[in-house]
């Protein structure tokens, strides 16, 4: 729930965010991964269209990790602007 928290910016500032994000998520790789899915035109992962496509899991470290799955549209299964 602290991440669905974080995440909503209903309830959390930019400021608040900036503060606790490296807390509760692991941000280089999150960064890392959506600048990739972004670079190759996959609209159909976090930081896409639709934003979707990764499993959360919560690392014993206390941190959120994304496992990414289905990128078809990335290797050009579907065309590169959604429907």
């Amino acid at each position: 729930m602290e991440l669905l928290d974080l995440m909503d910016r209903g309830r959390t500032s930019d400021e608040e965010f900036d503060e606790r994000a490296d807390s509760l998520i692991d941000l280089d790789a999150w960064v890392k991964a959506i600048a990739v899915y972004r670079a190759c035109g996959d609209w159909d992962a976090p930081g896409g269209e639709t934003g979707k496509n990764v499993y959360l899991y919560g690392h014993p470290d206390g941190r959120w990790r994304m496992i990414p799955w289905d990128h078809d549209v990335a290797l050009g299964a579907w065309p590169q602007n959604p429907p």
